[in-house]
């Protein structure tokens, strides 16, 4: 059994690129927490870079010992290709509202959806094993705060930590799409990590 995450369209792109490169030298020095008998191998589909909460989906990954990461994919286009390499596979993503948009608005076409929405019917007609989503309604709610963002903040000794909030620091003062002057104290709304 596979599990794809996929998240939102490209937008704009930060420093993706270097985001990948630094999990690929922190991960491997991590040390791994206890890893139960039947792992989930997940594929992530990211548009990380577009939004810091990619980056902490990514960490959450690595860190969830019930899954197994085996490939990330970086690319939003071609989905008619990423649906059929993947057809037998579980499909999480992060589309579409139904009662609450951005920010307690009313229900609004989410950036997924509204990105392309031809291609995202597509992606969901495919033959997956089962589909999963999780919409603005559910993943909206969700950001850290207080003591729990703290203790991330000042994990100063472990490298996936201290890896993501070097990221989110560099991404806080470069987004132009979004004021981000709070990443000190707070996570972003953390929409992918709902899908995880």
């Amino acid at each position: 059994m596979r599990t794809v995450l996929t998240f939102h369209s490209m937008k704009t792109r930060f420093p993706a690129l270097m985001l990948l490169a630094l999990f690929g030298v922190v991960a491997p020095t991590l040390a791994a927490p206890a890893k139960p008998a039947h792992r989930i191998p997940v594929i992530f589909v990211t548009d990380i870079g577009t939004d810091i909460d990619d980056t902490w989906a990514l960490a959450m990954i690595l860190r969830s010992p019930e899954l197994d990461l085996k490939f990330v994919f970086t690319d939003s286009a071609d989905t008619r290709y990423r649906a059929a390499i993947a057809a037998k596979c579980r499909f999480v993503g992060m589309f579409g509202s139904f009662d609450k948009g951005y920010g307690d608005a009313p229900a609004a076409a989410e950036a997924n959806v509204k990105g392309d929405p031809a291609a995202l019917r597509r992606v969901l007609a495919a033959p997956w094993r089962d589909i999963l989503l999780t919409p603005l309604d559910t993943c909206d709610l969700v950001s850290l705060t207080g003591a729990k963002y703290h203790a991330i903040w000042s994990a100063t000794n472990d490298p996936l930590l201290r890896a993501l909030i070097e990221n989110y620091c560099i991404f806080a003062p470069r987004v132009s799409w979004m004021r981000c002057d709070f990443f000190a104290t707070r996570s972003t709304t953390l929409f992918d990590c709902v899908a995880v």
